[in-house]
């Protein structure tokens, strides 16, 4: 029986995402087309630019409507801090702080609450870490979610670190209002996170472009067909 394939999250999920009259979202070549070419029927419906919360009620409306009753279900986790008006709400408000252990507590919650959304879909889900790094404990606190790939980046590169915290959102911010030695741990994560449309990572992202190129979407097909049927 042929198996069939859903796909959710932000731009790590549309693959080198250019426009394309066949394919919605401008996918070029990514994961969906992978998996098309064997065989598998695939329903692709990852967004670039998308924060977490969107993506995750666009994938139980498609799920709750689809046809299909998907054998697996794939999810990519972007920044938990990137959603709508975020940095403006919370910069306004009393809580707000530049201790690095701040943005840790705030990232994670933001991100348990990702995941008790995507749990109550009531559907097993694979997650994979892309621009940002899966939650481990978080993560194990629910059922139905399922770290297929903790980090996309360390799949590809195993000797490197993927960053704490995605923070590319917030350094656009506070980068032209702060200054402040309390940034140093957030520029460091930046800076790291920087690097992967560097020459350093050209073997599986693209040169200027923090997203995974052809060669990154063969490992990660090659590794899901090789794996899942083992979670």
């Amino acid at each position: 029986m042929i198996k069939s394939f859903c796909i959710g999250g932000d731009s790590w999920g549309c693959g080198e995402w250019q426009k394309d009259n066949y394919l919605p979202g401008g996918k070029q070549y990514d994961l969906h087309r992978l998996l098309l070419a064997a065989n598998f029927i695939v329903s692709d419906i990852s967004l670039p630019g998308e924060h977490n919360p969107y993506t995750i009620q666009r994938l139980a409306e498609h799920i709750a409507s689809s046809p299909i009753d998907y054998d697996y279900v794939i999810w990519f986790q972007s920044d938990p801090l990137r959603r709508p008006d975020t940095i403006i709400e919370l910069e306004n408000s009393a809580e707000f702080s530049l201790d690095y252990n701040w943005f840790v507590n705030t990232n994670n919650r933001y991100l348990d609450e990702d995941y008790y959304a995507l749990n109550n879909i009531g559907k097993k889900i694979y997650c994979i870490g892309g621009l940002s790094k899966i939650n481990t404990d978080l993560l194990s606190k629910y059922s139905n979610l399922v770290p297929l790939v903790i980090s996309l980046p360390e799949l590809f590169f195993p000797d490197k670190s993927h960053p704490n915290l995605c923070v590319g959102e917030w350094m656009k911010h506070l980068g032209r209002t702060v200054t402040s030695t309390e940034l140093d741990k957030l520029l460091a994560d930046h800076n790291e996170m920087t690097k992967w449309s560097t020459e350093e990572y050209s073997k599986y992202f693209k040169l200027t472009d923090s997203h995974p190129n052809k060669e990154g979407y063969k490992l990660l097909y090659n590794f899901i067909v090789s794996n899942i049927q083992n979670f």
